[in-house]
C-alpha cells in the first residue's frame, strides 16, 4: 500500500507506462484531506543535463482545506521552459477521505465529470483539456472528513483468514455485541479472546 497524509499531493502519469522520457498530457493527481497542502511538479526533458541551464519546468499545485466543507485545488500556469511539455493537458483530481454532503457542488468552468467511490472515499473530478500556460482554480463545497468503516473492514479480514470457524465466531460475536460501543471498548474485549495473534494484530491495525 501507498500511505498519502492528510495535506499530501501526489501526481501521477495516467499514460500507458513505457521507457520513454516524454512528459504525459493527462495527469492524476491524488490529494489527502484534510488539512493545506503544495507541491511543486518538477519536469525536464530527461535525457540530458540542459537542465543546468535551466531547461526545466515547474508547476506549482495546492489545496486549501477548510474546515467548513470547503476545498479548493489550484494549478499554477507551468513557469520555465513550457516547450518540455505538452502545450494541454487534461487532469483527474482525486481528493481522498471525504464525503459530500447535502450542499455538495464543484465550481470550476472545465469540469467534464465528476464521480464519487464509495469504498475508497475518494471524491475525483475530471478536468477538460486546458493550456498549461493558464492556471486552473476548482472550488469545492459540500464535503466532510469521512470514517472509514472498521466493522465491515473486520469482517473483511476474518473472510479472508485461514484460521477455524471458531476463531471467526468468536469475533463475529463481540462484533454483533458491540453495538454503539467505543473502539477502545471493543478492543479491549477483543485482545482478550483466544484467538491467533495474527488475527489480532490485523484487526489492531484497522483501528491505529
Amino acid at each position: 500500500p501507498v500511505l498519502l497524509r492528510s495535506g499530501g499531493i501526489l501526481p501521477e502519469s495516467l499514460e500507458d507506462r513505457t521507457n520513454g522520457t516524454d512528459n504525459p498530457k493527462s495527469l492524476r493527481i491524488l490529494f489527502g484531506s484534510g488539512s493545506d497542502g503544495e507541491y511543486t511538479l518538477y519536469e525536464d526533458d530527461g535525457i540530458s543535463t540542459k537542465y543546468r541551464e535551466g531547461a526545466y519546468v515547474t508547476t506549482r499545485i495546492l489545496m486549501e482545506w477548510k474546515e467548513t466543507g470547503e476545498c479548493t485545488v489550484k494549478i499554477d500556469a507551468a513557469k520555465g521552459d513550457t516547450g518540455l511539455i505538452p502545450a494541454k493537458r487534461t487532469y483527474e483530481l482525486c481528493i481522498y477521505g471525504v464525503e459530500p454532503n447535502g450542499d455538495f457542488n464543484v465550481a470550476c468552468k472545465d469540469v467534464s465529470d465528476c464521480i464519487y467511490d464509495t469504498k475508497k472515499h475518494c471524491l475525483t473530478v475530471m478536468l477538460s483539456e486546458k493550456s498549461v500556460d493558464n492556471e486552473i482554480v476548482v472550488n469545492i463545497m459540500g464535503l466532510k472528513s469521512a470514517e472509514n468503516d472498521k466493522k465491515s473492514e473486520v469482517v473483511d479480514i476474518l473472510d479472508r483468514a485461514w484460521t477455524v470457524m471458531e476463531h471467526k465466531e468468536k469475533v463475529f460475536y463481540e462484533l454483533y455485541m458491540a453495538g454503539n460501543d467505543s473502539d477502545s471498548a471493543f478492543l479491549d474485549r477483543f485482545l482478550g479472546l483466544d484467538i491467533p495473534e495474527l488475527i489480532k494484530d490485523a484487526v489492531r491495525e484497522v483501528f491505529d
